[in-house]
């Protein structure tokens, strides 16, 4: 066997079977998973279970227990990793990783948007896939992926498009695909123009970090409630392109004035934030000089994710801003 490669399950809707009253639940551990499929003449897989929960009952400590899990299988002498997921929180899941392991070799999530007890069920096809590109030579210093519906897309990029869709991944703005696969080959597009490896220092504590919209009418109510609550750090979902209503102002001064981390993200999918285009009152030039750190083009949920690592170093908001902001406005 040339290559080995490790599955790791973590439940979602790949995993799920219907029960009795005909809704489907969790149900399928990784050797299931992986039961059909046919280890060849060069790639052995072996399956292992972390967790089994939908991915919107994923908490902070399962995300720590799959990063431990996975390098301990590359550390083991697996060429790569894939991790079923559920397709609701994935992208986190996926950015996380991105975030906090250091590696050169492939680590992939995928998951399905149909159960396995759905004739149409794409969980199967999704895992044969994702284990061709986990044991591809040429994907070496890629960073974290996720392949979904013959689509290789960065971790950073992928984003869930749609509820139901088989290829609901894509990539936000105009990064576009890593490569796909196709006829049992992949075929690859560009590499990752950077590296998003941060690293995670204080794995036992979970940081809290809330997000919070913009919207009209919108005031200091949440923003104040955040303070209040003493969270380690806040995600501002401005508008446009770094915009805010004017009533959210002082609520958010007074986050600056404790100390507390506020990133900017906005809410188009597309495009970046703006620097010093506008000039009234809540603008992104005044947010800037309000001493507000911009995440350029993540969205928010990724945000968060980022603002949770970084703030696992013990650091100063200046060492946050110039995480997020280096490649950008620095």
């Amino acid at each position: 066997m040339d290559k080995k490669i490790a599955v790791i399950s973590t439940g979602g809707t790949i995993s799920m079977k219907k029960a009795e009253d005909n809704m489907a639940v969790p149900e399928a551990g990784a050797d299931e998973l992986v039961k059909g499929f046919k280890s060849g003449e060069t790639v052995k897989v072996d399956s292992f279970d972390a967790v089994k929960k939908p991915g919107a009952h994923l908490i902070f400590e399962d995300l720590v227990t799959l990063k431990e899990m996975t390098e301990e299988k590359l550390n083991e002498g697996y060429d790569g990793v894939v991790i079923t997921h559920g397709t609701d929180t994935l992208e986190e899941t996926a950015f996380f990783l991105d975030l906090t392991l250091n590696t050169d070799k492939p680590v992939i999530v995928t998951g399905a948007q149909k159960n396995l007890s759905d004739p149409q069920t794409d969980g199967p096809s999704n895992i044969e896939e994702s284990v061709m590109v986990a044991a591809d030579s040429r994907n070496r210093n890629m960073g974290v992926q996720v392949v979904f519906a013959s689509q290789i897309l960065s971790a950073r990029d992928a984003i869930k498009s749609h509820s139901s869709a088989f290829n609901t991944f894509k990539s936000f703005g105009s990064m576009g695909t890593l490569g796909y696969i196709s006829n049992k080959r992949v075929i690859w597009h560009r590499k990752p123009f950077r590296s998003e490896y941060i690293g995670l220092e204080n794995s036992h504590k979970d940081f809290r970090v809330e997000i919070v919209e913009c919207y009209i009418c919108g005031d200091g109510l949440l923003l104040d409630a955040c303070i209040d609550k003493e969270v380690d750090g806040i995600v501002l979902q401005s508008l446009g392109a770094g915009h805010v209503p004017e009533k959210m102002l002082p609520a958010l001064e007074r986050a600056v004035e404790k100390g507390i981390p506020v990133v900017v993200t906005k809410r188009p999918v597309e495009g970046s934030l703006f620097m010093d285009t506008y000039g009234f009152i809540g603008s992104e030039s005044y947010l800037r000089k309000m001493g507000l750190i911009f995440a350029e083009d993540l969205p928010s949920s990724k945000a968060r994710m980022e603002l949770k690592v970084l703030l696992s170093h013990g650091k100063d908001v200046s060492y946050i801003r110039e995480q997020f902001e280096k490649d950008y406005y620095i």
